[in-house]
């Protein structure tokens, strides 16, 4: 297993994560929704510790504990006291490598995770999110959600459970992060006494090898009875890693990243169109996508998505001012800075980025990138990176009519 950690004296806490090359990515049609329904089962105990158990340990620590899966890996941290870490981590560990499955649990938890699935399909903001994924990526497994289909946990067997499990989830394969006031030293210590071998050479990613999807311009709808549409635009993007991130970073804060930002100030602020809007970056190790993100009454739609293209053509054509690529290198540098001020978010990118990448990047040269960047190379890349066309999925009440795009048949799980 490979270590990595992160020791800051002063604190009495201790952050620890395991993560594992598990996401929906790298699954099978057949077996779409698994990892995450593996992560739920993970919890239901093992031959040492029931759920009872785990409950009543972890709440007599005061701590947490929690877990959560993604495309690309799978997630299981804590926090406790220092005084707490050996007897959690004993926990965690047995849990994961060693879990029980036990049928009446696994029957219990479909029902969980099938009441998951239809929260997510009663939220029109998590369809339309869904639904540039399949325009981008058309049926690449990382188009699916990560919640995966409805039918399949219905169908799925323990037997089918225990083999994927078996499989993936591997000491080998899997990184543990520790941040907080341990040592390197302790931490190799508690984990050989657990009788688990240990390297902190993490250099090389122990990722799934993915293929990249064919990035598709697409436009897709599904109707939805609400008093809003609901919009995602998407454009092809970088992948993790890549050379030219902080670009991507400086880019999005200036058209959608802030309360600053270009479309935040027209489409709320000067047109009154939106309650808010905003930009994402999803850069994953095989694809990357850049877009925006909102919602706007019915009846604006129409103008709203006018006015959004008009600003990133412009944007895209003439490209930003020496005032706002300084007032965006002065946000980056304050809101990472803000953002890992804690053990626990440094935990998760430590155990993140050492597995997916094999490396941990420096944020002292990511924000030395992002400063050295100039007016004009930053403009050429918004040219080159920005299309002029770009995705588009919607949802809301007779969205057909409203939009324009042809509603979707594909039967939702």
């Amino acid at each position: 297993m490979k270590l990595v950690t992160h020791t800051i004296p002063d604190f009495r806490s201790v952050a620890c994560g395991v993560f594992l090359p598990v996401g929906s990515s790298s699954e099978e049609t057949g077996s779409a929704g698994l990892s995450h329904f593996l992560e739920h089962l993970i919890f239901k105990g093992s031959s040492r510790y029931d759920a009872d158990t785990i409950a009543n340990m972890i709440d007599s620590t005061g701590g947490e504990v929690n877990a959560y899966t993604s495309v690309e890996h799978t997630a299981f941290y804590f926090k406790v006291l220092k005084n707490d870490v050996e007897k959690i981590l004993d926990v965690i560990l047995d849990i994961v490598f060693n879990p029980k499955f036990d049928e009446t649990e696994i029957n219990r938890e479909r029902g969980v995770v099938l009441s998951e699935i239809a929260s997510m399909l009663d939220s029109p903001d998590d369809l339309s999110s869904n639904g540039i994924f399949r325009a981008c990526w058309g049926d690449h497994p990382a188009a699916r959600p990560v919640l995966g289909s409805a039918d399949i946990i219905k169908n799925i067997e323990p037997s089918k459970i225990r083999e994927f499990h078996k499989s993936r989830y591997l000491k080998d394969s899997s990184i543990i992060s520790f941040c907080g006031g341990i040592t390197e030293k302790e931490t190799i210590d508690l984990l050989e006494k657990k009788g688990i071998s240990v390297s902190v050479d993490s250099t090389n990613s122990v990722a799934k090898k993915i293929h990249s999807p064919t990035f598709t311009k697409k436009q897709v709808s599904k109707e939805f009875d609400s008093e809003q549409v609901y919009f995602t635009y998407a454009w092809d993007g970088l992948k993790l890693g890549s050379d030219d991130v902080e670009k991507t970073l400086v880019a999005g804060s200036i058209l959608s990243g802030s309360y600053s930002s270009r479309l935040f100030r027209r489409l709320r602020e000067r047109e009154g169109l939106v309650y808010s809007v905003s930009g994402f970056s999803n850069l994953l190790t095989f694809a990357g996508l850049v877009g925006i993100h909102g919602s706007v009454p019915r009846e604006k739609f129409q103008k709203m998505d006018s006015i959004l293209r008009e600003e990133v053509e412009r944007f895209r054509i003439v490209g930003v001012t020496s005032a706002e690529l300084t007032r965006s290198k002065s946000m980056i540098r304050g809101s990472t800075a803000i953002s890992l001020e804690g053990n626990m978010p440094i935990m998760h990118r430590n155990g993140k980025m050492s597995l997916l990448l094999g490396e941990i990047p420096s944020i002292d040269k990511l924000l030395e990138k992002i400063e050295s960047i100039e007016l004009s190379e930053m403009n050429e890349f918004i040219g080159k990176t920005i299309p002029e066309d770009f995705s588009m999925s919607v949802v809301g009440k007779e969205i057909e009519k409203i939009s324009g795009v042809p509603t979707s048949s594909e039967k939702e799980d």
